[in-house]
């Protein structure tokens, strides 16, 4: 019997690997098997949990996703992962403060293991701003073990502190989304 050892192939194009009739290749990985995104379609001004106004991107080139896709409940805002694994989900929001006194804006995401019997806050971005018509696009990144697709789940809230702020957003661009990505198993 023989064996081969092989620390790193290159690959060519055109490269076939072929196995003997009754072996097996192993610790091949497809790579990315879950992707899907969603934009915020609704100006917000008030603090709330980001839930009735998620929509997947459908212009040009867009609206493409991978494997089953992501479920939010529209009346909580509890995302669902259609499978376990390693997650990363990047959120990024475009806020806009609206007058001359400080003002503060956060997106918080919380995160439960129980179906949201009970929560943490487990990310927070924020965005401070003394001036009127002050802009910026805030970005977090968030790693996820999803271990029980029926109970680990998250939700993003938004919160204007003292002031006039908002989340500003769009149904036809991508100002205010967020982006799922399975990267690896738990």
């Amino acid at each position: 019997m023989s064996q081969l050892n092989v620390d790193t192939l290159g690959g060519q194009t055109g490269t076939t690997i072929s196995l003997a009739s009754g072996h097996t290749l192993t610790g091949i990985t497809q790579g990315i098997t879950e992707f899907d995104q969603w934009r915020w379609t609704t100006d917000v001004s008030a603090t709330e949990v980001l839930a009735d106004s998620w929509a997947r991107p459908n212009g040009t080139l867009q609206g493409g996703y991978i494997g089953t896709g992501m479920t939010v409940d529209s009346s909580t805002g509890a995302w669902t992962f259609p499978s376990t694994g390693i997650w990363q989900v990047e959120a990024t929001m475009y806020f806009v403060v609206s007058t001359d006194s400080d003002t503060y804006c956060t997106l918080k995401g919380i995160a439960t293991d129980d179906n949201f019997s009970t929560e943490d806050d487990i990310d927070l971005l924020v965005f401070f701003a003394d001036r009127s018509n002050t802009r910026a696009t805030v970005q977090s990144n968030m790693l996820l073990d999803i271990t029980n697709t029926s109970n680990d789940k998250i939700k993003l809230k938004f919160e204007e502190g003292t002031g006039v702020g908002s989340i500003s957003a769009s149904s036809n661009e991508n100002r205010s989304y967020v982006t799922f990505k399975r990267i690896g198993d738990t």
